[in-house]
């Protein structure tokens, strides 16, 4: 079980770093969007292209209204409210 976890672990992180490629997050950012590519993989957080942008420009209120904006958030409210939370601390 420990092996699987580091592995999904591993995968999120890395899916992380493809989905930031090129932005200038802080780690706080980052361990958010880590736990959205844990839950949702790669592909579906790839479909949050106005959060994307919202974090190219560097715009986290932004960032924080499109994971609100989303069947993620209507269907995992409470994870959501978590993640958008804290994402509110790199403000």
């Amino acid at each position: 079980m420990d092996k699987w976890f580091d592995d999904d672990l591993s995968t999120a992180v890395n899916d992380m770093a493809k989905f930031t490629e090129g932005f200038i997050v802080d780690e706080n950012v980052k361990e958010c969007i880590t736990h959205m590519a844990f839950q949702l993989g790669l592909p579906r957080l790839n479909k949050f292209k106005n959060f994307k942008q919202a974090l190219k420009d560097g715009d986290i209120a932004k960032a924080q209204a499109e994971m609100k904006d989303s069947l993620w958030y209507r269907q995992t409210t409470n994870r959501a409210e978590r993640l958008i939370e804290k994402m509110g601390q790199s403000l």
